[in-house]
């Protein structure tokens, strides 16, 4: 009797949650096609600020899948043997006013109460100890809040590391193939036509588009509720001293840049300046202001300069949490798509790829099903 054959499976978009759900579904026995429109982890997760985190990220059950999410990290690591994707440096967060030290109390008490880690420093220590190119005067910020198992990824290495894992099972990898329809018998997706006119077909279909998975739904008659969130962040030249932590100040987020520099984000009113098309060299105006704001905590990045920017486009469900296995309507389509990718790219990977070659369900998703939203019509 011959083996029974592989299962052929489509995955649409090469970020972190496609490139982790095709090792895993190698690793399954699967023969997995990798479909990007660019270069695969060239787009939203190649120009993420790669916060590993589950700091404000209400409700339990979300703010539960991202403290998992940060434990996968950690098991990819040991089943890899390494993870020089990983940097868990930790995060530091404070504020200049009475009002934002007041926030940041309340705050922690409620994700203490939710099993995060998190401890108040005095100033002087946390400097000391964790980040002394910092430079806070004890007398306006008298303590810090330390979390340490926050970090921060190396997104384009993780992927990389996950696809050359695939491709050495079988996995093929297209980029610049843009799926310009999909066919259907019934309930069940047979096929994809690229924008070159290759006909592609298969058992499965995964829409991990990231922020044009809404896109990639539509071609299922699917009218997926997602917004778009343009992401600047300026990445310094090398400073000194180097940084170490994620740190947290009121208007500005900052982390170690893999050159020595600093990344600066996470400033909404400067995020509103820029869109996906806005040129980039010369860095956009708003990068002096995120610079400024950096060196009133961190001095050294001044003299550092800006040495580039990048700008990501960060998909959004419209109820805020992930949207996460089959779409309604179809047996054999699946989504993942959520504004945490980088924490979560590799446990959504590995449950999704259970569910496709398994046929059960996890737990750990049940609230985050694409069918809390209207089916497909």
């Amino acid at each position: 009797m011959s083996e029974r054959a592989a299962t052929e499976i489509i995955i649409i978009g090469g970020g972190i949650i496609g490139a982790a759900t095709a090792y895993r579904l190698t690793l399954a026995g699967a023969r997995v096609t990798l479909l990007d429109t660019g270069e695969p982890g060239r787009g939203t997760s190649g120009s993420s600020f790669a916060w590993l985190n589950s700091a404000h990220k209400p409700p339990r059950a979300y703010h539960d899948l991202n403290m998992a999410g940060m434990a996968e990290h950690v098991a990819l690591g040991r089943e890899f043997a390494a993870a020089p994707w990983l940097h868990p440096v930790g995060g530091l967060s404070w504020s200049v006013t009475s009002a934002g030290q007041a926030q940041l109390r309340a705050d922690a008490a409620c994700q203490r109460a939710w099993g995060y880690t998190l401890e108040p420093l005095p100033t002087e220590r946390a400097i000391a100890e964790l980040e002394p190119g910092l430079a806070l005067d004890p007398a306006v910020v008298p303590e810090l809040w330390y979390a340490p198992d926050e970090g921060w990824v190396d997104v384009p290495a993780l992927i990389r590391r996950l696809l050359a894992h695939a491709v050495e099972r079988g996995a093929t990898i297209r980029p610049h193939a843009t799926v310009k329809a999909i066919a259907t018998v019934g309930d069940r997706a047979t096929g994809v036509t690229l924008a070159d006119g290759t006909a592609l077909a298969t058992d499965v279909i995964v829409n991990c588009a990231g922020p044009h998975a809404d896109v990639v739904a539509a071609l299922l008659g699917w009218e997926l509720p997602l917004d778009r969130l343009p992401g600047l962040l300026a990445i310094t030249g090398p400073t000194h001293p180097s940084g170490r932590c994620v740190c947290h100040a009121d208007d500005i987020t900052f982390r170690p840049d893999p050159g020595g520099g600093l990344v600066l984000a996470h400033a909404e009113d400067l995020d509103r300046t820029v869109d996906a098309d806005t040129p980039l060299d010369p860095p956009p105006a708003a990068c002096a202001e995120a610079l400024d704001r950096a060196a009133r905590a961190y001095p050294a990045v001044r003299a550092a300069g800006i040495a580039a920017a990048r700008i990501g486009v960060r998909p959004l469900p419209r109820d805020g949490v992930s949207i996460v296995g089959r779409i309604p309507g179809y047996a054999n389509a699946h989504i993942a798509v959520t504004h945490s990718g980088v924490t979560l790219g590799p446990l959504l990977g590995r449950l999704l790829a259970g569910e496709i070659m398994g046929g059960e369900q996890s737990a750990q998703l049940a609230p985050f099903r694409p069918e809390r939203f209207a089916a497909v019509g």
